[in-house]
């Protein structure tokens, strides 16, 4: 009974988070913490920390009174230097910092708790970045990264919260590209990576890595206005960061068009037919319209002329674009990615985004693919994930034990993702094992990211009765 009421508080609070209620989510970690005492996770809980000011002095354990002491004293720190040259922090972020360190003294140093330590460590060091203006704490993101050498999130925040004055690309590039390892699909770490050649003078190489950012199976948010501006229409480059904006802008079709004007000039041509075979999937998933309803939606209490500039916006766009057969556009993106995995065999990369094209209608085949990009790079993440979720299909012939260990694994590359959590913990529940369950489901509510609504309901369902 004690075990449903702690998931079933930790649900509420799940609820909180996603509602951004800020003194809801320090009262609900207040009645966690008094019923079911300090623990690590609830003490990193992001907004959550404010509730150690508070607890009756009677729920003080030695760390937590340290931890109140000390963040009083900045309080009165900040008050009698605010405009101190290095400070450059708000109350809530030095509470945050303060909660970690305390949580950190709750997690033991042994090898079987190296993923939570690895994430405490790595939330650590960003609160402290936004701390201490230009004050990186390199301590930290080197532990993360010792506790858990795959974990990407860490890898690439240790790059990215460093000055570019400061970068040493010798240094920083294998990290990047170790975290590439890991991400093979990730622009944000290409992108750092061409940035660091450019700022060294290797052109070629940076432009190698720019490529590879701009043809990710998902776009690079906001584009690049000097970029653009430096390139002519007769470049390569040009056509990618138009196909790049037009997908962003889920313009797929257009995107295609400047995809297809360039394949003869780029070699070499998988990741072009890959990112190609990702328009087709994002058509054919309806990943456009799922994305207007939801602008729709947040504009839905805005003025009757502001809704009507939006319904103008959907409808003037639906007129232009050709009407799309998801399972024709799932077709083509079948192709694309059957050429690109054709083009080249031993890229892990290639497989998994077949697979994922190929789950919803051929799992056996998907789950062959799946293996295979796992069998090239056995820490390549979503290919983890996604084969474990291939899970309980008819033809998958995948077992329960395959996508538990799989999604064990997928977590020592993103432990603190909340989605990678929740199917470990319904796999385990699917397994027997609850009580592993159970705790990992609380992980699940508990990690930087709040758990979206679905899920957090399905496990209020399951163990709350509503």
């Amino acid at each position: 009974m004690a075990t449903n009421t702690l998931i079933c508080a930790v649900t509420q609070l799940g609820k909180w988070r996603l509602a951004h209620n800020g003194k809801q989510i320090s009262k609900t970690c207040l009645a966690i913490h008094e019923q079911f005492g300090s623990w690590a996770e609830l003490m990193a809980v992001p907004g959550g920390s404010r509730y150690i000011l508070d607890l009756p002095v009677s729920q003080h354990t030695a760390e937590l009174r340290a931890s109140r002491d000390n963040v009083l004293a900045i309080k009165q720190q900040v008050a009698a230097a605010p405009d101190d040259g290095y400070l450059d922090f708000t109350y809530d972020t030095e509470l945050a910092i303060h909660a970690l360190y305390v949580a950190l003294t709750l997690v033991p140093e042994h090898p079987s708790q190296s993923l939570r330590r690895a994430y405490l460590h790595k939330r650590l060091a960003v609160e402290e970045h936004l701390a201490y203006r230009g004050r990186v704490s390199k301590q930290h993101f080197a532990q993360a990264v010792e506790e858990d050498p795959l974990y990407e999130d860490a890898l690439v925040s240790s790059v990215s919260f460093i000055p570019f004055f400061e970068r040493n690309s010798d240094l920083l590039v294998p990290r990047l590209q170790a975290a590439s390892v890991v991400n093979p699909d990730s622009h944000s770490i290409y992108d750092m990576i061409a940035d660091m050649y450019y700022e060294d003078g290797a052109g070629s190489r940076g432009l190698k890595y720019r490529y590879k950012s701009l043809l990710c199976s998902t776009p690079l948010g906001g584009g690049n206005p000097t970029l653009m501006n430096s390139t002519s229409p007769d470049d390569v480059l040009y056509h990618l960061l138009i196909a790049n904006k037009l997908r962003a802008s889920n313009e797929y079709q257009g995107a295609v068009e400047h995809y297809l004007s360039i394949v003869q000039s780029l070699e070499p041509q998988a990741e072009l037919f890959a990112t190609i075979g990702s328009c087709y999937y994002d058509l054919a998933t309806g990943q456009q319209y799922a994305q207007e309803q939801n602008i729709a939606r947040r504009l839905e209490h805005k003025k009757d002329t502001e809704r009507a500039d939006l319904r103008a916006l959907i409808e003037s766009r639906s007129v232009s674009r050709q009407p799309v057969d998801p399972q024709q556009a799932m077709n083509s993106a079948v192709l694309w990615m059957e050429q690109a995995v054709d083009n080249d065999p031993q890229d892990a990369r290639f497989h998994s985004l077949l697979a994922q094209c190929l789950a919803s209608f051929n799992p056996q085949r998907a789950a062959d693919e799946y293996r295979r990009a796992i069998e090239l790079n056995p820490v390549f993440g979503s290919a983890l994930f996604g084969a474990a979720g291939l899970y309980g299909k008819a033809t998958s012939k995948i077992s329960l034990a395959e996508a538990v260990e799989w999604t064990e694994s997928a977590l020592k590359v993103s432990p603190d993702d909340p989605n990678y959590y929740f199917q470990l913990a319904s796999l385990y529940h699917k397994a027997g094992r609850e009580e592993e369950a159970v705790a990992t489901f609380v992980k699940s509510l508990l990690c930087p990211g709040p758990l979206d609504e679905q899920h957090r309901r399905e496990i209020e369902q399951m163990y709350c009765g509503s």
